[in-house]
């Protein structure tokens, strides 16, 4: 399971970095996403996925990545670039930064989930509820833009509704890590005190007090 993942996770950072590299190379108009920035976006994000899949499959067998690290990496890469695609309209800058921003963002995600997966031992289950956190929180957050433009009769825009997603989003993530905290730590033992008769030095009887029951 940790290997797939792993080798899913590479192939698409590789799709998306290409995807981003080869709308900026071939970004002659000057326009983010435009029609021009296809062609370029095309082939760069096939060609990313293949090189993805191969540094997967070259780093696979010396990272042995466990399902706890893949998800992880998963995780880092996602944030990455929701984080990258919600800056965009926050700075005003041209396309080609724009199109910078995304790689940039990806990148800093996949390295973050990297070095917290080589330092921390935890669970996939626990890295999807950090995720479910922080999709609830952008959730609620961008609610919350709309409650306040709609108390104010504000028309709202695009770098509004991103800072209030990204708020929400670091907010999320921050509980989910902090509410989970203890999830992957060992079950204690279910002990129930028992009473039993044994036997005493003298040959006489007496009551016995121990704790039982299933390690």
């Amino acid at each position: 399971l940790g290997t797939g993942s792993f080798l899913l996770t590479t192939g698409l950072a590789g799709a998306l970095n290409g995807l981003a590299a080869g709308g900026m190379l071939n970004d002659d108009d000057r326009e983010f996403g435009s029609e021009d920035d296809t062609t370029g976006a095309g082939f760069g994000m096939v060609g990313g996925a293949i090189i993805g899949l191969g540094v997967g499959l070259a780093l696979d067998p010396r990272l042995d990545p466990s399902p706890g690290d893949a998800a992880l990496l998963n995780s880092g890469v996602g944030w990455g670039a929701i984080t990258g695609a919600l800056f965009i309209p926050v700075f005003d800058a041209p396309s080609r930064i724009r199109y910078a921003t995304l790689i940039a963002g990806l990148d800093l995600g996949a390295v973050a989930g990297a070095l917290l997966a080589s330092r921390y031992d935890v669970s996939r289950r626990r890295v999807v509820f950090i995720d479910l956190a922080g999709l609830a929180g952008m959730i609620a957050g961008l609610a919350t833009e709309s409650t306040i433009s709609g108390a104010t009769n504000d028309s709202g825009s695009g770098e509004k509704s991103a800072h209030y997603a990204l708020g929400g989003m670091a907010v999320g993530l921050g509980l989910g890590t902090f509410l989970t905290r203890n999830l992957d730590l060992p079950k204690l033992p279910r002990l129930a005190p028992t009473v039993t008769r044994g036997a005493d030095g003298a040959g006489g009887q007496t009551l016995m007090f121990s704790l039982g029951g299933p390690l």
